[in-house]
């Protein structure tokens, strides 16, 4: 989808650094959810953007904080995921969360995904494989502040995450 206009965002009360994007491409729409504010403090704001409309909404309540997440949507063109991040607590000191949650664009709820995954990090990479309909996770910061090599994937349709063995 290309698009030659210029879209403007909400008044971003509540999302802020760190913030995610994410666009469907069924819907048209783009959604816009948590980040950093000024006070620093972990917001759970979600905006969602119409293409249809040319306008702004606010989302629906979030069950949990958005923070520095990774954010990815078209999991199977009705559904976004949000995988950790973190909130933080005090100079230079952060709380990871290793969660992770669904968004069912349909019907505008939020499900929690309760089965092991990655343990809790911030600042990770995210990609989707559209041909086999999987989310890759790399890396990330973890609760100790160390660095995380660790490659996981999720499939859309079992919402299960499986750790990767990356060969030299």
């Amino acid at each position: 989808v290309h698009y030659d206009k210029t879209v403007s965002p909400p008044a971003l009360s509540g999302a802020g650094l760190a913030a995610q994007l994410a666009f469907n491409s069924t819907t048209c729409m783009i959604y816009l959810f948590g980040g950093l504010p000024a006070n620093l403090q972990a917001s759970s704001a979600m905006y969602i953007y119409s293409d249809a409309t040319n306008a702004w909404e606010t989302g629906p309540v979030v069950p949990f904080l958005g923070r520095t997440h990774a954010l990815f949507t078209n999991l199977d063109q009705d559904h976004l995921m949000v995988f950790g991040g973190a909130s933080q607590t005090g100079e230079n000191t952060w709380t990871c969360f290793g969660d992770t949650w669904i968004f069912h664009i349909t019907n505008q709820t939020w499900s929690q995904v309760t089965t092991p995954g990655p343990s809790a990090r911030r600042a990770m990479m995210v990609t989707h494989d559209r041909n086999t309909n999987i989310v890759y996770m790399y890396g990330g910061i973890l609760e100790d502040a160390s660095e995380s090599e660790e490659l996981w994937s999720m499939t859309a349709a079992s919402r299960t995450w499986t750790q990767v063995t990356i060969s030299p």
